[in-house]
């Protein structure tokens, strides 16, 4: 795997655990996208990610998911998320976004206030 894998541990699926993170996370925004960031004690950040039926089609939904899941997998390391939750929601511009695009969207969101 390569060290950049994206186990099932690191996946959030339950309702409720999004629900926590949205409840207890900070919201930073990006052009493309909303982030919720919620600390946590595990040994991995758990990953989610939202993406309504407004930013299109099943095809153009499940792409912006596989890029948003992708960009965590490979980048998750330097952001330094230690054991917390991230949720990223999806907003309008998302789906003409490259890999490259999403990445730096995703680092600038979750960079600390003064790194930005």
């Amino acid at each position: 795997m390569g060290g950049h894998a994206f186990p099932p541990q690191q996946r959030l699926k339950r309702p409720a655990d999004f629900r926590a993170v949205f409840d207890r996370g900070a919201k930073r925004h990006s052009g493309a996208f909303i982030l919720f960031r919620a600390a946590g004690q595990r040994e991995l950040p758990r990953f989610g990610v939202s993406v309504g039926r407004k930013i299109g089609g099943a095809v153009v939904r499940n792409r912006v998911k596989r890029l948003l899941r992708e960009a965590f997998r490979l980048h998750w390391r330097e952001w330094g998320l230690g054991g917390g939750d991230v949720v990223v929601i999806a907003k309008h511009g998302a789906p003409g976004l490259s890999l490259d695009q999403v990445s730096r969207e995703l680092s600038k969101a979750v960079a600390p206030r003064g790194q930005r």
